[in-house]
């Protein structure tokens, strides 16, 4: 049952919640800081030397500081609602925001000369306040989402459009509760196909279907044969409140869709390189500092894997294998090996899975840790790799996959990676290419450096506790 009465009130109610908490946190924050500071065990590893000051002058500029803090927030859009964030991301958001707030910030206690605050209290307050307000803010989402499965707060939806996009959107509100929304149905613009259900009503009254039904917001995906009726469909909700999504073209849903202007004239730009310029700078740099830090902290346990190899089987130490990195260019991908030499002389390119009576007994326990990629750290000084990026893969299959599946070749826009999105999200080994490929273009639309350090240390975890690789 959906609380209809509470769904206006809740895009109020819930923000402002959450930006009283955040307020409360970030005065906590610079309470404990205070603390830490003068009154903790720390004071016996960094003595007090010019007295205690009172904590009457922190709190008072920690609620100056809260509404610099909530109003950076507002900006960066973290009191929007109805969208499912994880704690990883959260901490991402907040810690962007909360860097943005410090210039801010300092300005005023620089400006404020009556009084000489602590620089170590600052560096504890952003460290504090960055779990603090990261916790706080987790509640507050969980709080949410159980309420929006007990129909508090839910908005009301519908779709309109009768193809494959419209049944996805319809089913994936309603599957998926805790976001806030529920679709009750339908509305068709063409004759309705007989899979289709609930069905509303027809476009040509969709005025009085908006009306009688209260609905918040309207979601259009017309199928090409239903284009045609986008435009009376617009002017017929004219003058009715509620909001409008529209559904784009698939050429525009796959790519990553910015307003863009040239003389004045209004476009999409659907597709740009990824890593142009700075950003490509700062992956390079981010690369080199990484695979040169892990080189040297694993050059010991590298060496004894190195010898676990070499004493335990015959054939040579490396497996050197041609794959298809940044614009499509071969290169040589180096690993341990893990199978017996010349697995494939008698089978050809083919897909190693978890019963492969080629491996040795060492490679079974280096591939189930993905230990035998480190030397694709070798790779990535040199640039033929980079340590977070999609999966190279071998020409035999790259010829197969580009033909079977859709924008394949896209992945090579940027440079392969030691581990990836995909990777991280489950499909590592003999999963579905198709899912692999999504995952893929997802990270090379929308890549940042805090995105790659949130796959390393997802990759971490995988590699301890997933069952999956082999």
């Amino acid at each position: 049952m959906t609380v209809k009465a509470t769904g206006a009130r809740a895009e109020v109610l819930f923000p402002l919640i959450s930006l009283v908490l955040d307020a409360l946190s970030i005065i906590a924050s610079f309470g404990f800081s205070y603390w830490i500071r003068f009154f903790s065990p720390l004071t016996s590893v960094i003595p007090v030397s010019l007295g205690i000051p009172t904590l009457k002058e922190y709190l008072i500029f920690s609620m100056v500081a809260a509404v610099i803090f909530c109003t950076v927030f507002a900006v960066r859009g973290l009191y929007r609602l109805h969208g499912r964030v994880s704690t990883l991301d959260e901490l991402e958001r907040v810690m962007k925001a909360i860097l943005l707030s410090l210039p801010w910030l300092f300005s005023v206690a620089f400006f404020y000369r009556g009084f000489s605050y602590s620089r170590l209290v600052f560096v504890l307050i952003v460290i504090n306040s960055l779990w603090i307000l990261t916790t706080e803010r987790a509640f507050i989402q969980s709080l949410q989402r159980k309420l929006y499965r007990r129909g508090v707060g839910v908005l009301q939806a519908a779709v309109c459009g009768s193809g494959t996009l419209a049944v996805q959107i319809h089913d994936r509100i309603n599957g998926n509760p805790h976001l806030g929304y529920r679709s009750l149905g339908f509305i068709t613009a063409n004759p309705p196909k007989p899979h289709l259900q609930p069905i509303l009503g027809s476009a040509s009254d969709i005025d009085e279907i908006l009306r009688q039904q209260h609905l918040d917001m309207l979601f259009i995906a017309l199928d090409p044969a239903e284009r045609s009726a986008l435009n009376e469909i617009i002017a017929r909700c004219e003058g009715i409140n509620l909001e409008f999504f529209l559904a784009p073209d698939q050429v525009i849903l796959e790519g990553k869709a910015q307003p863009f202007t040239i003389a004045g004239l209004p476009l999409l730009k659907i597709k740009e390189s990824p890593l142009f310029g700075w950003r490509g700078v700062i992956k390079r740099a981010f690369d080199l500092i990484i695979a040169s830090i892990f080189l040297v902290v694993l050059s010991p346990f590298l060496l004894l894997l190195a010898l676990s190899v070499k004493l335990t089987s015959r054939g040579p130490l490396f497996y050197h294998q041609e794959r298809i990195g940044l614009d499509g260019k071969i290169f040589n991908m180096h690993k341990f090996r893990t199978m017996i030499p010349n697995a494939e002389a008698g089978t050809g390119p083919v897909w190693a899975s978890k019963t492969d009576n080629r491996t040795t007994k060492v490679g079974k326990i280096l591939r189930r840790l993905s230990l035998d990629e480190l030397p694709q750290l070798y790779n990535v000084l040199v640039g033929d790799m980079s340590v977070v990026g999609p999966r190279p893969e071998r020409p035999h299959f790259v010829k197969q996959f580009r033909q079977t599946v859709p924008k394949y070749v896209e992945r090579h826009r940027v440079r392969s990676g030691v581990t990836g999105w995909a990777q991280v999200s489950g499909f590592r080994g003999d999963t579905s290419i198709e899912e692999r490929t999504r995952y893929d273009l997802y990270y090379v639309e929308n890549w940042s450096l805090a995105f790659d350090l949130k796959i390393l240390i997802l990759t971490i975890k995988e590699v301890l506790f997933s069952k999956d690789a082999y």
